[in-house]
């Protein structure tokens, strides 16, 4: 277990926060065992989908993908910033839509 923390702390940037309440620590206990586990899923099909990908490059480039809202005109769009390095990878391994430039509501309305 100490195993999977610290590669939790330096992959994932998890960290251990002081709780003062019982909810808010098994909360924390919840939370590290399963982002180990969805961590190890995603490692394990990116090497399924791509053999010579690196891990590192498609965690950086999903840490430069956001979600952005804007207003035009009165009217509230929800945008995501192009995807970076190998984001693609990561949506790809994980069997995922790309999630498209604007929301689908608002492209309606467009």
């Amino acid at each position: 277990m100490e195993c999977a923390f610290r590669e939790l702390k330096h992959s994932l940037e998890v960290r251990l926060i002081y709780h003062w309440t019982d909810n808010r620590i098994r909360g924390q206990v919840m939370v590290c065992p399963l982002t180990f586990y969805l961590e190890s899923f995603l490692f394990k099909a990116l090497k399924e989908v791509v053999q010579d990908a690196s891990y590192f490059e498609m965690m950086a480039g999903l840490s430069r993908l956001h979600a952005v809202k804007l207003t035009i005109n009165g009217k509230t769009f929800l945008a995501r910033t192009q995807l970076k390095g190998g984001a693609y990878l990561a949506f790809k391994a994980a069997q995922l839509r790309i999630p498209g430039l604007l929301s689908l509501e608002e492209k309606e309305r467009v």
